[in-house]
């Protein structure tokens, strides 16, 4: 079991914080400057969160850096996906980490239009999780999805992740229920 001295990732005043690098990404922390009208504009976008939990809430500027807010002093992150090529924020990530189990939950929100579907998506997951597994040794790396939620799937799928199970008629979507797909990925399966 971890506790926070030897978390890999803990912040403080005097860290430089995370910068991870993928072929089209920075990933970094999310800061309080991130909280702009564009991005709030994509939590209150239903296009955009038509597979999210936020999907469920209106955003505002201050709800925003409430929820930013809340990770610090955490074991979990929030992370700020950027275009390397434009240093652009173009999504995010979260991870809620279970230091007692040694394990993390990660999700991932692309807001801006003009890189869906070109591979960033895949390029961050791929870059947290590479971490995740190699960097910090997370025993376990979960993920979950809406079964209707084909670009999640692909990219879930086209992972080191495997689908680890099926809440059968989980969630409505749409008004109809549909399943939700678990991933997992195990430390042991990818050394």
């Amino acid at each position: 079991m971890r506790d926070e001295t030897t978390w890999p990732w803990s912040v403080s005043e005097s860290a430089p914080g995370l910068q991870l690098y993928g072929a089209l990404v920075h990933l970094r922390d999310f800061r309080a400057a991130d909280i702009s009208p564009e991005y709030v504009g994509w939590l209150n976008d239903p296009q955009i969160v038509a597979y999210s939990r936020q999907r469920f809430y209106v955003h505002s500027l201050e709800s925003c850096a409430a929820y930013a807010a809340s990770f610090h002093g955490t074991s979990n992150r929030f992370i700020a996906i950027d275009d390397v090529a434009s240093g652009k924020m173009v999504g995010t990530m979260t991870v809620y980490a279970s230091l007692q189990h040694d394990t993390a939950d990660v999700g991932i929100l692309l807001g801006a239009a003009e890189v869906r579907g070109k591979g960033y998506g895949r390029d961050a997951w791929n870059t947290l999780l590479a971490f995740l597994l190699s960097s910090c040794r997370i025993r376990k790396v979960t993920a979950g999805t809406l079964s209707v939620n084909e670009p999640m799937c692909a990219i879930l799928e086209q992972s080191v992740m495997h689908r680890e199970a099926v809440l059968a008629g989980q969630e409505l979507h749409g008004g109809c229920p549909v399943d939700v797909y678990k991933y997992a990925a195990f430390l042991s399966k990818v050394i």
